[in-house]
């Protein structure tokens, strides 16, 4: 992230996304997870109304998860504010 403007981008976008596309396993979101925890310092001063980390879609509905994976994306990305 040291290369991404983040105050540009809140100033000039809504939503941008972060990292790699996710993937239907749950070592994706993990993955995804773990980037979002080393880069907090970066990006929660830029997250709020109007203005969101995006760390891509929800996999619920798919068949890479089970039930409990899948509900715990989908509490992780809500504490994300994604």
């Amino acid at each position: 992230p040291p290369r991404v403007n983040y105050s540009l981008l809140a100033d000039i976008c809504n939503l941008w996304r972060n990292y790699a596309d996710i993937q239907d396993s749950w070592q994706s979101v993990l993955s995804i997870l773990n980037w979002f925890v080393k880069h907090q310092d970066i990006l929660q001063p830029v997250a709020g109304p109007g203005h969101w980390n995006d760390p891509d879609m929800l996999l619920i509905g798919n068949f890479g998860l089970s039930l409990e994976q899948s509900r715990a994306q989908m509490a992780l990305w809500t504490v994300l504010a994604a």
